[in-house]
This record gives C-alpha cells, structure tokens and sequence, in this order.
C-alpha cells in the first residue's frame, strides 16, 4: 500500500481537517482493501464503511466517513 502524502495534504485541506486524520482514514480504508473488503456494490460499501468507522472512532479519529480517493 502506498500513500502519497502532498494528495493526502490536499485532501486534508479539501475536507477542513488535519493531515493526520486524513492519514489514518486512508491507511485504514486501504487495509481494508488489503482484506479483501470492497465497496462496488451498496451491501459491501455498507459493511466496509461501518467496519472503518468502528476502526477509526478506536483511533479517536475525527473523522469516520468515506474515503475521498474512492
């Protein structure tokens, strides 16, 4: 997995939050991937988007929504 951090930044700044919650979003939706879970239909988005949300509010995270390279 690769992440290349001046998008990240941008995204960062695109969504008003800190780099580094961008950060842990994408590593923790690319992990997922990593897993084998997807989100090309509505039941799997739903399953991978509530298990990244579960993830991310235990790495008190401020955000939990979608992934914006998705």
């Amino acid at each position: 997995m690769l992440i290349s951090y001046p998008r990240a930044a941008s995204q960062a700044a695109a969504g008003g939050h800190a780099i580094i919650a961008e950060l842990q979003l994408l590593v923790v939706h690319g992990m997922l991937h990593l897993y084998g879970y997807d989100h090309l239909d509505p039941e799997s988005k739903t399953q991978m988007w509530s298990l990244q949300a579960d993830l991310l509010c235990q790495l008190a995270c401020p955000i939990t929504g979608q992934a914006s390279t998705t």
